[in-house]
């Protein structure tokens, strides 16, 4: 995960402190399995944070398309007796796990290479 050390954060040094801990945060308590909509919205809410406080264009490049968004089968109810085959959804859509574990290392490893490396540690990666 990323580190920032105090003395070298610009303007707004208070909030990029917030987002790095969200952003930490959240990558250390994903859920299990795919990732539904709700963590989805998290993430970009980070991405936005981050955004903001280091003037880089985060969200276009590592944010989570609504197309990788999909309903999930949540029950099927097999044919019987003339009725047909009923396939149950979950309310909420979620994103493959892999694909949006590669998008947020991704992000990850980019707001790693902003900090020159004498001045940050990587925890985990």
């Amino acid at each position: 995960m990323i580190v920032y050390r105090r003395h070298n954060l610009r303007m707004g040094d208070k909030e990029l402190l917030k987002a790095v801990a969200r952003f930490g945060a959240f990558r250390s308590n994903l859920p299990q399995g795919d990732i539904d909509e709700d963590f989805v919205a998290e993430y970009h809410s980070i991405l936005r944070a981050l955004e903001k406080e280091t003037d880089e264009h985060l969200f276009d490049e590592f944010n989570i398309p609504a197309s990788q968004l999909e309903r999930q089968i949540s029950s099927i109810v097999p044919a019987h007796r003339g009725k047909p085959r009923k396939v149950n959804y979950r309310d909420k859509r979620s994103c493959d796990r892999n694909f949006f574990l590669m998008r947020l290392d991704a992000a990850i490893n980019y707001l790693n290479s902003l900090v020159p490396s004498k001045e940050k540690e990587r925890i985990g990666f």
